[in-house]
């Protein structure tokens, strides 16, 4: 036990860069996705759950032209949007789950990514079940 957890990160390392460019950032893509929440996760949550240094994380990103800040921000855009027109949850629980603190902060990120508010931008796109 205490060999593996001494041998774990390294291992994990190694692992993540075997994976091409595109594979590694859409990993990151997918993490992020999967664990935004209460809080956003943050550079370091990331890397830790890969098994490298928050550095180690942050320079493979810059060499495949990324930054973290960035794909953080797409998440939050691409979920917000797909949350918004296709399910019927309160814009309030929406913001939350994408890890804003409160709805204005989430509305005002919204209108710079669409042009409108996310009520009306809902009224014009909802696509839910029904």
């Amino acid at each position: 036990p205490y060999l593996f957890s001494v041998i774990e990160p390294f291992l994990a390392e190694r692992r993540s860069l075997r994976l091409n460019p595109e594979d590694f950032v859409t990993s990151i893509r997918q993490h992020i996705k999967l664990n935004l929440g209460d809080a956003a996760p943050t550079l370091k949550d990331v890397a830790e759950s890969l098994g490298m240094s928050p550095w180690t994380l942050q320079r493979r990103l810059k060499e495949y032209g990324v930054a973290f800040n960035d794909l953080l921000k797409a998440a939050r855009q691409e979920l917000a949007l797909r949350y918004v027109s296709s399910t019927d949850l309160p814009l309030t629980e929406i913001a939350l789950s994408l890890g804003y603190s409160e709805l204005s902060a989430f509305s005002r990120a919204f209108r710079l990514w669409t042009g409108m508010s996310p009520q009306r931008y809902r009224r014009l796109h909802f696509q839910g079940q029904g």
